[in-house]
């Protein structure tokens, strides 16, 4: 399910025109043997920089709040576990070029030559990641500012795409005081994209970010003293963090839209601006009344299904059957549909749009108690899985990068995805096939 979700979700930032990673399905072949069909996601580098941009100038971080196996170093990569290691670096080039997506240039059979010395996944464990499991650390991951010191904020360092130094860090942390302090915030801020962000991220409740206690799953991008927050990894939204279901359906199709992140007070400023919040409410009116209300959901849902469902179900590597993909599918569609009405009744005054509000009154919220949110996935703080083993682990992420893409695999729901989605990158392989299957 989380390629169904994160298509959803990098639609809508198409849709309402923030920066984004462009999207497209494809079958992935491992040494010429077929692994199933992935979401590929442009990645979020110096060709995303350039297409959106117009220059490869700039500093890019992803900073991560979360420490694997209670080690502190820190990696580009999104995978669990793995400490240091990191895909090869390839020429990050999304099919098009830096013009944009041209799906007519996307490449048949385009074999990647990879000559890495990775290591064998197939008897990996939990246990593997040196002190096992995960754990929290500050650093500025968090992006609320602390004081002048940039020791402060080493997350985020260490989080960097870009070759970065200290001046670099300078305007990062003086770019941080300034918001704190709500000064002059077109200057330190892109300010429309980030309410953009803001709107699209709000709508999916999307708890392993900046949304929930994971200061997480999102990059930082500087340019000239002016920062901008870029989206990634949607596979726990809608409830996927419920950790076994003791979250509320009803609580998360009404998350609050104007309290939506715990974790930091970066966009507090912007909230807190009437001219701001205005327009922060019009794209989500916009998403609503548009996109869900207008057809735009429906068309993009129908033909997802359509392009995928086959696939789907003759995947040689699906951890879940088809019925169990299909039953979380239709809860999805009907789970964004309440989450657009309860967004419009928290718009029009109807249902409080705070966290206290919903408190002191809660008698109008949407009612979602039938949705069993642990149908569509959730977090399991586990392995991998390898069904040709006989294997049924479990690991909350579900990306491996590769050549300017990451993949996510439709081994299973959010959260639940098979281990294929790794060993595509981390296995020894001679070559990597991806063979474009459909136009996102």
């Amino acid at each position: 399910m989380s390629n169904i979700w994160g298509s959803v979700h990098y639609d809508m930032y198409q849709y309402i025109g923030a920066d984004a990673s462009l999207y497209i399905y494809a079958k992935i072949s491992v040494n010429g043997e077929y692994w199933g069909i992935y979401l590929a996601l442009e990645a979020v580098e110096q060709s995303f920089m350039l297409r959106n941009y117009g220059t490869q100038d700039g500093e890019l971080y992803k900073p991560d709040s979360m420490e694997m196996g209670g080690s502190s170093s820190s990696s580009s990569s999104s995978t669990p576990g793995f400490g240091d290691m990191t895909p090869p670096s390839g020429s990050g080039s999304f099919p098009g070029g830096s013009s944009g997506f041209d799906p007519e240039n996307m490449p048949d059979n385009n074999d990647f030559s990879f000559d890495g010395n990775m290591p064998d996944m197939s008897d990996f464990s939990p246990s593997d990641m040196g002190g096992g499991g995960f754990s929290m650390r500050g650093g500025g991951s968090d992006l609320n500012y602390v004081d002048d010191d940039l020791d402060s904020y080493s997350t985020i360092w260490e989080g960097e795409i870009t070759g970065t130094g200290n001046a670099d860090h300078r305007r990062v942390v003086t770019a941080l005081k300034n918001i704190s302090e709500g000064n002059d915030l077109e200057k330190y801020l892109d300010v429309d994209n980030i309410l953009k962000y803001m709107a699209v991220h709000t709508f999916a409740v999307n708890a392993d970010s900046l949304s929930g206690s994971m200061a997480h799953n999102y990059y930082l991008y500087e340019y000239d003293g002016q920062l901008n927050i870029l989206p990634w990894d949607y596979n726990l939204s809608f409830g996927g963090m419920s950790m076994g279901g003791s979250a509320s359906a009803t609580d998360m199709v009404n998350d609050p839209i104007d309290t939506p992140f715990s974790s930091t007070h970066f966009f507090d400023a912007l909230l807190e601006n009437e001219e701001y919040l205005e327009k922060y409410h019009e794209y989500l009116q916009e998403l609503v009344d548009e996109y869900v209300k207008g057809g735009g959901f429906d068309e993009v849902y129908s033909r997802i299904r359509s392009q995928i469902d086959e696939l789907v179900e003759t995947d040689p590597n699906a951890l879940y059957d088809y019925e169990e993909y299909d039953t979380a599918a239709e809860l999805l569609h009907e789970t964004i549909k309440l989450r657009a009405e309860s967004i419009d009744g928290q718009l029009n005054g109807t249902i409080p749009s705070t966290d206290a509000g919903q408190r002191q009154d809660s008698s109008n919220l949407i009612d979602a108690s039938h949705i069993d949110v642990t149908v569509m996935g959730q977090f399991n703080m586990g392995g991998f899985a390898d069904n040709r083993k006989g294997k049924r682990e479990e690991s909350d992420d579900s990306s491996s990068s590769f050549e300017g893409f990451s993949f996510f695999g439709f081994g299973g729901f959010s959260g639940v995805i098979c281990l294929i989605s790794i060993r595509a990158i981390y296995l020894k392989a001679d070559s990597i096939s991806m063979e474009e299957t459909c136009q996102a």
